[in-house]
């Protein structure tokens, strides 16, 4: 008897969602996401078996509203929010990940910023989105991780689902050694709390 070899789903994971939530007047607005990547992840977006986990841009004024709009995204978009919060946005996306890995891996090591407060913020947001992805992976799930934003999430996940496949791609170049080793948290951490650090 043959069985059937391919995954249930595949888990899309990004920074942002396909789609982005704003508020005007009191009402909702759901709208396609800027950026190249989520653009592209578009495409995917009607295919059963795909799901999408990312930020949708915007922090929820209450529980009610939160849970409208993860309704809303789930059931129409196949996307599952990482709500995060405005001071972690502004530590992790515009701090660690662009002030920091982005200048670095560019060879702008001059211009990169070292904020313990910004490394622990994207430590933070990188385990949001575990606990969220192993809320919705199953053992037979691929799961595809995008860009610089979550590069501990592979690891956070492979210690937690050793069954599923995961992928990573990074959309920028990944430097030579010399420059690497001038970022602080480098290096993996023996303990099992703690990754990249």
């Amino acid at each position: 008897m043959k069985t059937d070899t391919h995954p249930h789903k595949i888990l899309i994971v990004a920074n942002r969602l396909p789609v982005s939530i704003s508020k005007r007047k009191e009402e909702i607005r759901i709208q396609k996401s800027p950026g190249g990547l989520a653009a592209s992840l578009r495409t995917l977006e009607k295919k059963r078996d795909v799901l999408f986990v990312g930020w949708p841009g915007y922090w929820p004024a209450d529980k009610k509203e939160r849970k409208d709009i993860e309704n809303i995204l789930v059931k129409r978009h196949r996307s599952y929010p990482i709500f995060i919060e405005p001071t972690e946005v502004s530590k992790y996306y515009y701090g660690f990940a662009n002030r920091t890995l982005w200048p670095l891996f560019h060879y702008f090591s001059t211009y990169s910023d070292y904020d313990q407060t910004e490394w622990a913020a994207y430590q933070r947001v990188n385990k949001k989105f575990l606990q969220k992805i192993i809320a919705l992976a199953g053992p037979e799930d691929i799961i595809w991780i995008h860009d610089y934003h979550l590069m501990l999430l592979p690891s956070l996940i492979r210690k937690s689902l050793r069954r599923s496949a995961v992928g990573f791609f990074l959309h920028i170049p990944f430097p030579s050694s010399e420059i690497f080793r001038t970022l602080p948290w480098r290096q993996m951490k023996k303990s099992r709390e703690e990754a990249w650090h």
